[in-house]
């Protein structure tokens, strides 16, 4: 990112790429629960094929994300 950012802006720029978990932040938060009601949508045919296709190539289940 640094060599892009020189070339096009004429200074190499910090870049950052730390990202919170779920773990470290308010589960309150608008955002946080806008992502938990995400998650229990229910999938798409598509989406279970899909997921029933890799878990056959892989041979291990995919298993649901477990929040604190």
């Amino acid at each position: 990112m640094a060599v892009a950012s020189e070339r096009v802006c004429g200074v190499a720029l910090p870049t950052a790429n730390h990202f919170y978990g779920l773990d470290e932040v308010d589960p309150g938060a608008e955002y946080v629960q806008d992502y938990v009601a995400f998650r229990q949508v229910a999938r798409s045919e598509g989406y279970l094929r899909r997921m029933a296709e890799h878990e056959q190539r892989t041979g291990r289940p995919v298993e649901p994300l477990r929040l604190k």
